[in-house]
């Protein structure tokens, strides 16, 4: 499980995911592709991952749950996504949210993510 983290998430959640878990990979969507996929439609995004195995991590949970229905209707994959809701916890929150990537990718670094959807749990089970 490789993690791409969008342009909503903060530098500085790399820097703690990177402190906490040295083999996660992570990378942001400002220096993916050279920056490139900055702005773009999500649809796009999605699709641009699959090849590289990148699972979306987002606090989208508006505009990017139709484009999940879109391309599952279409017959197109993703590499998966994860959610987490801000309504729920600020943003700013940003040793929770790397608490619980870390979490998951522990539990969940080998499976196969492809068209997968998480919530994330900021609290263990």
């Amino acid at each position: 499980m490789r993690l791409l983290l969008d342009e909503h998430c903060p530098r500085k959640l790399v820097t703690m995911l990177a402190r906490e878990e040295p083999l996660l990979s992570v990378t942001r969507i400002q220096e993916w592709c050279d920056g490139r996929f900055m702005g773009r439609d999500d649809a796009e995004i999605l699709a641009a991952a699959v090849p590289e195995g990148l699972v979306l991590f987002t606090f989208d949970v508006t505009t990017i749950p139709p484009v999940l229905t879109d391309m599952a209707l279409a017959g197109q994959s993703h590499a998966g996504v994860v959610f987490a809701s801000s309504k729920r916890t600020p943003q700013r929150a940003h040793a929770s949210f790397a608490h619980a990537l870390v979490r998951l990718w522990r539990a969940e670094k080998d499976a196969d993510w492809t068209n997968r959807v998480v919530f994330l749990s900021l609290h263990p089970d």
